[in-house]
């Protein structure tokens, strides 16, 4: 496949100086180009890079930058900026992968399909504005608790939004040949930026009440400390450094080659990694680099970890919101300091934890949702024919019968496509049927090829509906998709046709929303008037007579109909004419009839 990535404005890709996302991109576009996948990489300018060139297989297309602001508000006005600089960049391709704040949006905007299914990488705690998103293929989040936040901001984005961790150079991160421990001083290290959220005044403090029995011990800060870069700032590094008074504490400037960066891992006897920013990390690489290194880290209790490290196991977690957190950071290191046989079995488990998330291995992850992504089914419809029909369908929290299931954002989208489906869609001629697909791509809904979909049909929620190559929605059919609704390929729903995937809980008072997603599948066919209930699939080549009912699922290429639906019989052909193969594409598939 034919994969584009794309990092943001404030930083180059390495090995000029960078953040950890760009450093993890850039490795993973190389395993993919290993693969066998055609990978283009589109970054910030550099002086110490070519704006076009061929780097270990990976094509690297570079765009002039911004510098990072104070305000975000300035930020996202730049990001702005550098997306429309990188729009006009784009190549065509499978998959686009990006972390840029506006630019799934403008891509959205112009339903431009032909530069990638849009995967956003969401390497920070969202802020709010994963609704921009809803037209993405895929929101790809780098820790659970990240992906627990989207859901709870955006519920909708619960059907596809998937947890990858962030991968580790597992080559070039590996213990030391020596072992550790063995001098006459040792180090306690942290790599990271130098700013406030990252707790460095708890280490200090903590190192501070170690340094009174451990006089050997020294402590190392290693990091970005200018506010351009994501650093505090002068002010608090002078803070920092009044803190440690009288203490052996180095500040030491970052280190960018991943190579210097590992040997400094190695020189460490111990590794700390303080965070106090719940909104502000999201599954930090650090951490995951001193276990590769054979450190068992010491950590805050982030669930932003929970990924990767277990108390008493792979490292240390102590409780950040205490009193006394200072202490027992301080404590959590004791125990390490103290017993090296817990050290050195603690840092066995981290480097073996840390090998799962090799480069390859990571890239092999993204490949294979890449490949479910192209398939388009970011509502995991394939999960559904297994599942019994009570299990398909869901219950949404309601907190009475008088008020809303929905989101107040999915009420707003809502009113606007009212609004526009009544003045665009419900008003342009039969034959503009690209005009309104446009209209229902801008609102999120997944169509493949070129369906029919008349102007009278009434669809509640274009976010939540698939269309595929041929399918039909007839004159004034009505797809009520409170749940996902799919219509494949050359699938027709006939007039007044009623697709509800809604209902009601009758067994409770406050009568919650109910819903459960619709298929209607290949080559099937809705007579008029049919009512097509929550959680139904209706299979391949299956005909539903006109009027009927349909509570259960009908069966691949047998006649239902009747109040409630029976299977009456099997569809039967007479004659050479027979349906098309299921493998075989829509695309090249001849046209065919039974014979009567």
């Amino acid at each position: 496949m034919k994969i584009t990535i794309v990092t943001g404005p404030f930083q180059p890709t390495p090995p000029a100086p960078c953040g950890a996302v760009e450093r993890r991109w850039s490795q993973i576009a190389e395993c993919f180009v290993q693969l066998g996948h055609e990978t283009t990489v589109i970054s910030r300018q550099h002086e110490m890079h070519k704006n076009n060139e061929v780097v270990n297989g990976v094509t690297h297309v570079r765009v002039k930058g911004v510098t990072r602001a104070n305000r975000t508000s300035v930020d996202l006005f730049k990001d702005l900026i550098y997306s429309l600089r990188v729009y006009r960049q784009l190549p065509q391709a499978d998959i686009l992968v990006t972390n840029v704040f506006w630019l799934p949006v403008l891509i959205s905007l112009l339903c431009r399909s032909n530069r990638g299914a849009v995967v956003v990488n969401v390497a920070r705690f969202p802020k709010q504005q994963m609704r921009l998103y809803r037209r993405c293929a895929r929101l790809l989040a780098v820790s659970t608790a990240i992906r627990d936040g989207i859901v709870e901001q955006y519920p909708n984005a619960e059907s596809f939004v998937r947890v990858i961790i962030n991968p580790v150079n597992t080559k070039v991160f590996t213990p030391p040949v020596q072992p550790r421990r063995c001098g006459e001083t040792q180090t306690i290290l942290y790599t990271g930026r130098i700013h406030p959220e990252k707790g460095l005044n708890l280490l200090i403090e903590a190192f501070r009440e170690l340094y009174a029995d451990y006089p050997n011990l020294r402590l190392k800060l290693m990091g970005q400390q200018l506010t351009a870069h994501g650093g505090g700032g002068e002010a608090y590094i002078n803070q920092l450094k009044s803190l440690c008074k009288d203490l052996p504490v180095e500040f030491a400037q970052p280190v960018f080659d991943i190579h210097s960066l590992a040997d400094e891992l190695r020189k460490a006897d111990y590794y700390c990694y303080p965070s106090l920013a719940f909104l502000g990390e999201a599954c930090p690489v650090a951490p995951l680099e001193a276990m590769a290194t054979g450190l068992a880290p010491v950590t805050s209790d982030l669930p932003q970890f929970d990924d990767y490290l277990t108390h008493g196991e792979t490292g240390l977690i102590f409780e950040r919101n205490a009193k006394n957190a200072s202490h027992l950071l301080a404590e959590c290191l004791r125990k390490q300091i103290s017993d090296n046989a817990m050290a050195d079995r603690m840092g066995q488990a981290a480097y073996e934890r840390a090998q799962q998330q090799s480069n390859m291995r990571v890239a092999q992850r993204y490949l294979d949702d890449f490949e479910t992504v192209l398939s388009r089914d970011v509502f995991g419809f394939s999960e559904l024919a297994d599942k019994p029909l009570k299990d398909r369908l869901k219950t949404k929290t309601q907190r009475s019968r008088f008020t809303s299931s929905w989101s107040l954002s999915d009420r707003i989208f809502a009113v606007i496509w009212c609004l526009v489906a009544a003045l665009f869609f419900k008003t342009s001629p039969k034959q503009c049927v690209f005009w309104r697909i446009w209209l229902l791509k801008l609102f999120g809904c997944q169509i493949n090829g070129r369906p029919f979909i008349s102007p009278s049909a009434k669809i509640k929620f274009p976010w939540l509906l698939r269309v595929d190559d041929h399918a039909c929605i007839g004159p004034h059919a009505e797809v009520y998709n409170l749940g996902p609704v799919w219509l494949k390929e050359r699938s027709v729903v006939t007039q007044y046709v009623y697709l509800c995937a809604g209902t009601h809980d009758l067994t409770e008072p406050e009568l919650p929303l109910v819903v459960g997603p619709i298929i209607i599948g290949r080559e099937a066919f809705v007579g008029a008037k049919a009512l097509i209930l929550p959680g139904v699939i209706i299979g391949d080549g299956a005909v539903v007579g006109a009027g009927s009912v349909v509570p259960k699922d009908v069966p691949d290429w047998h006649i239902a109909a009747g109040n409630p639906a029976k299977v009456i019989r099997q569809r039967e052909f007479s004659g050479p004419k027979q349906p098309p193969a299921e493998n075989e594409p829509a695309v090249h598939r001849k046209a065919w009839t039974p014979q009567s």
